[in-house]
């Protein structure tokens, strides 16, 4: 493939294939300042204009250097789908990829319209990801992430499961949990730690999870100057946990009173988990008699009972 000095001001400014994040390697830029761009970008003909293929970080370095002309190999639009494997796989042999950029990847490939066939045999082996569809769907909806979280998944290089906690907030409120992320340098365990607990809270009160961001002045504990690292983490816990817990005991109170209300048969029982970590009531009956029948059947009939069980219900 021919090697051509193409004028930098007739590249076109559009990232549709860029697959890595928009940075600046100093590296790369020094080696640039130095010796010029060794390595050609790849571009695509777009009439008068070019469009980049491949190379980004190398335009940016030699526009940032004001370089007048790059050189660069000529891709037609009808051979990007044969070229973009040999892209990938010489991308990969510095460095592994993210699952943001996997994500990128993918979302270039359905831009292609390359189909399913094709993508697992020629593509998702290459960037090493599952070939199932849900997979697929999974990694393009981190693109709809705020740009602050794709950005905390690469930098702490996550893996699909560990993203799903974002998947249970607004833009928002993910954004109010990287800001607490990034200030106090927390990686992704500590962080879903503080999300659950968040999370727990709003829905046993039946609150927003932005009003107890409100409720614990967060934002107040992260400008404090004179708590450590450690000691604001440990402090938002520990707001988090006197809230989260603060009601326990008030609402096992109304669960035994609701049990002693339903005036049970003696050879059944209904107990719930205590800490209200886990969801739903048990219920447990030894039967050893037809009466015992009987009686079960009556006691789930009366109107009291379903009664008192929805209320039950309603606390766990």
């Amino acid at each position: 493939m021919k090697i051509t000095e193409i004028k930098i001001n007739k590249i076109l400014k559009n990232e549709s294939f860029r697959f890595t994040s928009p940075d600046i390697s100093f590296t790369l830029k020094n080696s640039i300042s130095a010796l010029g761009v060794i390595n050609p970008v790849y571009l695509i003909s777009r009439g008068e204009k070019f469009q980049i293929l491949a190379g980004f970080k190398r335009f940016n370095c030699a526009v940032t250097l004001k370089h007048q002309t790059i050189p660069a190999r000529m891709v037609t639009p009808e051979e990007i789908e044969q070229v973009f494997p040999g892209l990938l796989e010489e991308h990969l042999s510095t460095r592994t990829l993210n699952i943001i950029e996997k994500s990128r990847i993918i979302q270039i490939l359905k831009q292609l319209k390359v189909p399913w066939e094709k993508m697992e045999k020629d593509y998702l082996k290459i960037i090493d990801v599952t070939p199932q569809r849900i997979v697929l769907e999974q990694l393009l909806q981190l693109l709809g992430l705020p740009r602050e979280v794709q950005y905390y998944i690469e930098e702490y290089n996550l893996s699909l499961k560990q993203t799903e906690v974002f998947r249970k907030f607004n833009r928002e409120i993910n954004g109010r949990f990287i800001k607490i992320a990034k200030q106090l340098n927390i990686r992704i365990v500590e962080l879903e730690k503080l999300m659950i607990l968040f999370e727990d809270v709003a829905g046993k009160e039946s609150v927003s999870v932005k009003s107890i961001f409100a409720d614990l002045v967060v934002d107040s504990i992260l400008t404090k100057e004179n708590l450590s690292r450690n000691q604001k983490i440990k402090q938002i816990t520990q707001n988090l946990e006197q809230r989260r817990y603060s009601k326990l005991k008030g609402w096992n109170n109304q669960l035994e009173s609701l049990r002693k209300m339903l005036e049970m048969p003696d050879f059944l029982q209904i107990s719930w988990d205590t800490s209200l970590e886990r969801t739903g009531l048990t219920l447990q009956a030894q039967i050893i008699s037809r009466q015992d029948i009987e009686n079960l059947s009556a006691f789930f009939l009366r109107e009291k009972t379903r009664k008192n069980l929805k209320k039950m219900l309603e606390i766990v």
